[in-house]
């Protein structure tokens, strides 16, 4: 066309070569990330299904969620209830609980509240900061400001306990206080037995007792070694 001037830039072969071999090598990465990804996807799934997280814990269990964190599941609220040996029940709550799906007998609790029926059908409400089930010989393991309180009046503050639920014994190798019916243990051990009928203090044991109290039934609940 008269007056005009048109230019057409042909890219260099070189140039054409190179943007398809990058193409190329996007399309190769991203399908062989895709099998990756379907692979330990179904390596997931498969550990799940073989690696049950759940199936040692009792029956009855509810959570508000869960979470999945490599082989770590965490659970929010969850509930957990049993019965011991006798039939009576049990109940453990928590703020959050933490299993680990290559050991699903163990599960970390945080903010721990516990109710348990004792032999006489009193309750025994405990609270602790950290617990750990092991639903496998139905036990808990509790730290940080343990707190054991009955409806009949006595109540243990600990640092740490063991608990079977099965028999509901408890024993503290940490120091232990007591009280009951205006009376203060204070020990460097202490275990509970016989659906708590039966404490027994170890070590340097302290007590004050209330001579107000005409309660006599301390004596016959408990008893001291040193």
């Amino acid at each position: 066309m008269a007056g005009g001037r048109y230019e057409m830039v042909v890219p260099r072969r070189r140039d054409a070569l190179r943007t398809a071999g990058r193409h190329s090598a996007r399309v190769k990465f991203l399908r062989r990330a895709i099998v990756i990804i379907a692979t330990l996807t179904t390596a997931f799934v498969t550990i799940i299904a073989l690696f049950d997280p759940f199936k040692h814990l009792p029956v009855s269990i509810t959570v508000s969620s869960v979470k999945l964190n490599g082989t770590q599941v965490t659970t929010m609220d969850p509930k957990i209830t049993g019965y011991r040996k006798d039939g009576r029940a049990y109940q453990v709550i928590a703020t959050s609980g933490i299993q680990d799906i290559l050991d699903t007998n163990v599960t970390d609790l945080v903010g721990v509240k516990a109710k348990i029926t004792m032999a006489d059908d009193s309750t025994a409400r405990v609270t602790a900061g950290y617990g750990v089930h092991d639903s496998l010989h139905d036990t808990i393991k509790l730290r940080d400001h343990v707190h054991i309180m009955n409806a009949n009046g006595y109540e243990f503050f600990m640092k740490s306990m063991s608990m079977d639920f099965k028999t509901s014994d408890i024993v503290t190798d940490e120091p232990a206080t007591l009280l009951l019916n205006g009376a203060k243990f204070d020990s460097d051990r202490m275990s509970i037995t016989d659906n708590g009928h039966k404490v027994t203090f170890e070590g340097s044991v302290k007590s004050v007792i209330d001579q107000d109290s005409t309660d006599t039934s301390v004596g016959a609940l408990t008893s001291a070694e040193q």
